[in-house]
Order: structure tokens, then C-alpha cells, then sequence
């Protein structure tokens, strides 16, 4: 019971990268409306972005953390820091605070989806595996309290 809140936010963020990853084969496969597959794309989007800042703020001030928690969000922390360019794009079509256009190096916006999912790649794979070790580490706990 002690770790729901990081199984959570792990099942939620793999829930929201994988909405972001389907959603341009639903586009791609259907015939929906694709400013509301953008829309949705958007929000998964910023939904994950925002997790992944959560998730590691999280682990690191409870005090009872395991390692491969603590390498989780320092890779979550990373991963947040790169797509923060991306992020920081998607929301400024939302709000009229953030300008538009922002100004990066060229070999960012060169390899931009590169990066990009690469990083949602990387996030789901060690988020699917940090979820796969809590259950494990649940049915454990599970077992020693019969």
C-alpha cells in the first residue's frame, strides 16, 4: 500500500505517452477529424510532460525509495528536460502567455522528433518496467502479511 501513489504516476504516464504514440496511428489508419486527434495529442502530451515532473519530486522527498525508483526519476527528470522545448510549443498554442516561435540551437530543432521519441520511448519502456517491479514488490508484501 505504501507505493500506490508511485504506481499510479507511473500506470498514468505510461497510459498518456501511449495515447501520444497511438494517436498518429489513428490518424494516419482513420478518418477522424485531425484537429481533434491534434487536440488530444496535445493534452496526452502535456499531461505526460507534467508527470514526469511530478513523478520524480515525488520519489525523491519520500523516504522510503527504492533504487530502480530513484534511476526512474532521474531518467523521468531528464527526459522532462528535453522535452520541455516541445512542451513548452504545444502550450503556447493554448495560451497567449508563451510566445510561439522560441529560439534553440539548430541541432535541436534539426533532430527534433528524433529526440522527441526517442524520449517517450525511453520514459514508457522504464516506467513499464518500474510498474511490472511494484506489482511484483506488491504481491510480496501481499504474501508476507498472510
Amino acid at each position: 500500500m505504501k507505493k500506490r501513489f508511485e504506481r499510479f504516476l507511473s500506470t498514468s504516464l505510461l497510459l498518456s505517452v501511449l495515447v501520444v504514440l497511438v494517436s498518429n496511428l489513428i490518424l494516419i489508419l482513420t478518418k477522424i477529424n485531425p484537429q481533434v486527434v491534434n487536440n488530444v495529442w496535445s493534452i496526452s502530451f502535456i499531461i505526460s510532460w507534467v508527470i514526469m515532473l511530478i513523478y520524480p519530486l515525488y520519489i525523491l522527498m519520500e523516504k522510503e525509495t527504492r533504487g530502480y525508483s530513484i534511476f526512474v526519476a532521474i531518467i523521468s527528470i531528464i527526459v522532462f528536460a528535453i522535452l520541455s522545448y516541445h512542451a513548452l510549443l504545444v502550450v503556447s498554442n493554448y495560451t497567449p502567455l508563451l510566445p510561439k516561435y522560441i529560439a534553440v540551437d539548430e541541432r535541436i530543432s534539426s533532430y527534433w522528433q528524433e529526440l522527441f521519441y526517442s524520449g517517450l520511448i525511453i520514459i514508457y519502456i522504464v516506467h513499464l518496467l518500474n510498474v511490472i517491479l511494484l506489482n511484483r514488490l506488491r504481491s510480496k508484501e501481499i504474501k508476507n502479511n498472510d
